[in-house]
Order: structure tokens, then sequence, then C-alpha cells
């Protein structure tokens, strides 16, 4: 499947996921945030699909820099230069320009661990449907889960029950 394609998939993805969440929560939206919210996943697909190793954290912070980064710009044309009032973050701690705040890059960060599960799926669904061997699941590295990793003297994980019968 051509990149475009790839990429105009995520992007409508994107759109239609982030219209959703606007409107449950504000109960509305505005075309201008579906385009957003699609560069923001094709952007963070991309990311995420070239360096699939990158720790989660890492993951997360990409993702919350970068969706804050668009918003910024997409606040700054729609409702500082054209004056839409789409939305406005004057009233929160620490706004720039009631544009972006913090309390909504944190929400940012915590929004990219789903996505990141997103597109490891979409990434597998390309691969296959190109006619590849889907990309192995990245394990969860051991530096981030030590205790998954070790085993007790006896075998036994460390905090799995005792077997009985031994």
């Amino acid at each position: 499947m051509p990149k475009a394609i790839e990429n105009l998939v995520i992007f409508l993805f994107g759109g239609a996921v982030y219209s959703l969440i606007e409107v449950v929560f504000r109960g509305y939206t505005h075309w201008s945030m579906t385009v957003t919210g699609g560069l923001c996943l094709v952007l963070m697909y991309r990311r995420f699909t070239a360096r699939p190793d990158d720790p989660l954290i890492m993951k997360c912070l990409f993702g919350a820099v970068t969706i804050t980064a668009l918003e910024f710009a997409a606040g700054c044309i729609v409702n500082l230069w054209l004056d839409w009032q789409v939305w406005d973050y004057s009233g929160m701690m620490f706004n720039l320009y009631g544009q972006i705040c913090p309390l909504f890059s944190a929400l940012w960060f915590l929004l990219t661990v789903p996505v990141v599960s997103l597109t490891e799926f979409f990434s597998r669904r390309f691969s296959m449907l190109n006619g590849e061997r889907p990309p192995a699941r990245p394990a969860v590295p051991a530096a981030e889960f030590p205790v998954l990793t070790q085993l007790s003297a006896d075998g036994e994980m460390p905090f799995a029950p005792k077997r009985s019968g031994r």
C-alpha cells in the first residue's frame, strides 16, 4: 500500500477520533480540530513506526509536544488571526495567548498511551495488506519493568503465587 494511502487512512481516523473526543467532552467540535487531529496522528504514526523501540515515556513526551505545538499553531491561525473563537484557554493557569496550557499538554501526554497501541495496530494491518510479515510486537523492555524479567532462585516469578504439590 502506498505511503500516501496509509497517511490518508491515518489522517481520517485521527481526525474522526479527535472530533469524537471533543464532541463527547465539549458537546461540539470544529472542522479545524478535525484537521489538527488528523495531522497529529499522522506525525505520531510515522514517528512511532520509525522508532518502535523508544521507551513509552519518550513516545508520550513526543505526542504531548506534537499535539501541543499543532494546537498552538492552529489556535494562532483560527483564533487569533481569523478570530473564529474555536477555543479559549485564557482562563487556564499558565496559558500561552489562550491557545495552549500545561493542563491540556499533560492530558495529551496521557492520551498518547493508547495512541501508541493504535499505531502498532495500524502498522501491523498495513503490513499484512502489503503481503509482508507484520512487525513483531515490541517486547516490554526489561529496563522499564525489571521485576517482570527476574526469576527467584526456584525459577518462579517473584510476584506469582507458589504452586502447590512440589
